[in-house]
């Protein structure tokens, strides 16, 4: 069996896409693309390369914030699982699910 790379942590909604980017950046948001997550602003924000589509609410950034806010991004990983532009929701238009990624073996610091 192959060895896991991901952790799933949790689905949750994307926010305020009409608010940010996700509207521009709709058509290349694909069920199963890789998203970024950042901090910015006192917000867990969803971003496509530099472009930030939406943010994760409050209650579905408990714990994953407080690590965005030590600058530990690159463990997480926002991956699309639903988009559907019918939805008069703005807010229950795309989904994404978040993995914690397998920390890298090669930067495994030694026990002393």
């Amino acid at each position: 069996m192959a060895e896991k790379t991901e952790l799933f942590l949790k689905e949750c909604y994307v926010q305020d896409i009409v608010k940010n980017e996700g509207l521009k950046k709709w058509n290349e948001l694909e069920i199963g693309k890789d998203l970024s997550l950042k901090y910015e602003e006192g917000k867990v924000v969803v971003k496509k390369d530099a472009n930030t589509i939406g943010t994760i609410s409050n209650e579905d950034a408990e714990f994953i914030d407080d690590l965005l806010k030590m600058d530990w991004s690159e463990i997480f990983i926002a991956r699309v699982s639903y988009k559907d532009e019918k939805i008069l929701d703005s807010n229950k238009r795309l989904m994404v699910v978040i993995y914690i990624n397998k920390k890298n073996k090669a930067e495994e610091v030694p026990a002393e």
